[in-house]
Order: C-alpha cells, then sequence, then structure tokens
C-alpha cells in the first residue's frame, strides 16, 4: 500500500519481499542531477544543427563573413542567439572553428572588462576637443557623429552605445556586454561588415566623443 517504500513498515525484520526504501539525501541527489544533465548538451535538433552548420560553413569559410554580419541578414534561419552561436562554435559543434571567425582571433578571452588605465590618455593626442575644433573649421560642411556610452543601472555590467547624427536627428543605440574597448570595437566591426566601407566612411566621416577609456582604442576605430 501507499507510500510503497518499507521505511515505516513494522513487519521490515521478518518479510522475505523485495524491499524498498527511501532515502530524502540520495532523492535530492538524483534530482540536483537531473537539474545538471538538463542543461548540459545542446538544444537542438540534429536535422536544426544540420541546416544551421549548411548556412554557416561557406559564408565563413569561403566569404568570410564575421557572425554580427551572418546575423544581419540569417537571423531568423539560426534560430538561436548570438552568444549560443558562438558557444557552438568554440565547442566544435559545427564544421567551423574559432579560428575561421572574421576578428576573433584578434582578442583575449574575456576574464574581466577590458580598462585603460586613467592616467594613459596617449590615444587622444591629436585627438582632444581643441583638434576637434580646429578640424571643424576647415571643413565647416562636415557631418558629425555623436557617440556615447550610458552606463546601466549600478552593479550591471552592461551598458548603451549611442550614435547621433547632428544633421538629422537620427539616434543608433547599440547593447554592449560589457563597457569596454573590446564591446565597442565589436559594434564597429558589424556596423563597417554591414554597411562596407565606404558606406561607413560616407556615413560616419567625423566622430565626436569623451575621452572614456572605452573609447581608447582609436586606431582600431578608424
Amino acid at each position: 500500500k501507499p507510500p510503497y517504500v518499507c521505511n515505516g513498515c513494522g513487519k521490515k525484520t521478518h518479510c522475505l519481499m523485495p524491499r524498498k526504501f527511501y532515502s530524502s539525501k540520495y532523492a535530492h541527489d538524483e534530482y540536483r542531477s537531473v537539474l545538471v544533465d538538463c542543461r548540459v548538451g545542446i538544444n537542438q535538433t540534429p536535422e536544426s544543427i544540420q541546416s544551421m552548420n549548411d548556412l554557416l560553413v561557406p559564408l565563413i569559410k569561403e566569404k568570410h563573413q564575421s557572425i554580427g554580419h551572418i546575423y544581419a541578414t540569417h537571423a531568423e534561419e539560426l534560430g538561436c542567439s548570438r552568444r549560443t552561436l558562438y558557444s557552438y562554435i568554440n565547442d566544435c559543434v559545427f564544421d567551423v572553428r574559432n579560428g575561421d571567425l572574421r576578428r576573433s582571433v584578434r582578442y583575449k578571452k574575456r576574464k574581466k572588462p577590458t580598462q585603460t588605465s586613467a592616467k594613459d590618455r596617449s590615444y587622444r593626442q591629436g585627438h582632444n576637443y581643441e583638434d576637434f575644433q580646429n578640424y571643424m573649421k576647415d571643413h565647416p560642411d562636415i557631418n558629425v557623429v555623436e557617440m556615447d556610452c550610458v552606463e546601466g543601472k549600478k552593479g550591471e555590467s552592461r551598458a548603451l552605445l549611442t550614435f547621433t547624427f547632428r544633421n538629422c536627428n537620427l539616434m543608433l543605440m547599440f547593447l554592449l556586454e560589457y563597457q569596454d574597448q573590446e564591446c565597442v570595437l565589436e559594434v564597429f566591426v558589424w556596423l563597417e561588415t554591414v554597411l562596407g566601407q565606404d558606406a561607413f566612411k560616407k556615413l560616419f566621416p567625423v566622430i565626436l566623443t569623451d575621452g572614456g577609456s572605452e573609447f581608447s582604442a582609436r586606431e582600431e576605430m578608424e
């Protein structure tokens, strides 16, 4: 009879029937194991993985497109987040590797947000506000795009990277995982990849920003 275990049975000392005992610790350990196992592996069918692989391999290996570019045109077909896709590639799920990805070999794996020392201001040489004013005197009709980083709530690492076009009051916003130069560079790489180098230079001829360390990779951004 219920609960079908022998823990509270008074006949268990001389009973010859097969016995079953309930162990709360064992049950809890099994429960925790199931929770872990259900989060391990790939939440995709073999067919969807093959479809993603068939899409990614020629775009990455033959056309040398970045993940950002691929997502701009094939997000619905991929059916997963960009971070998940990077994890799949890192786990060798597809026939492409990290070394095949555009720009991926240029950055070390992030352990914590990259910041430039507050004392190191060499990246601002020739790019101070006075230099900007002098340049605008010689090029008064050129379009200026203001770039800024908007911090989130205290304790959160994510931030918003904004581009404001003075000539039309248009603002673009990009969510950054970290407020650091690597995440800012990823946005620049994505924009240049999607727009093409010529269109990118035409739309962003002059970018005005503050001296935050997240904008310190000036040469790479240019």
